[in-house]
């Protein structure tokens, strides 16, 4: 499983490359509420959670559904591939179909 800061760093890359404006959320005792990444693609919010293997805190989880409830994408990143499917999903001029925030572990993302 790759670490967290590696699923970072090849965001970060899959924004820059693709055009989107993505910026990294760092967490402090004041700021527990937003998800690791805040990212805006050809007018589609997303707010990304990037995961080594760690379950999402109950405050992620309200706010990623908050996001969900208000028609943005909510994601846990456990790669950049997850990331790099809803922009062709968007270019594709589908609807991304959000996945489920519950069940945390790592599956198929590769």
């Amino acid at each position: 499983m790759a670490r967290e800061s590696n699923v970072d760093d090849a965001i970060d890359a899959l924004c820059t490359k693709r055009g989107a404006i993505g910026r990294k959320i760092h967490g402090s005792k004041f700021q527990k509420v937003v998800t690791d990444w805040l990212i805006c693609y050809k007018g589609y919010f997303l707010a990304i959670e990037s995961k080594a293997g760690t379950d999402l805190s109950p405050q992620q989880l309200r706010y990623m559904r908050q996001v969900r409830a208000e028609g943005g994408i909510a994601e846990v990143a456990y790669s950049a591939a997850i990331v790099a499917r809803i922009f062709d999903t968007i270019d594709r001029g589908e609807k991304w179909k959000n996945g489920p925030l519950e069940k945390t572990t790592n599956t198929t993302d590769e």
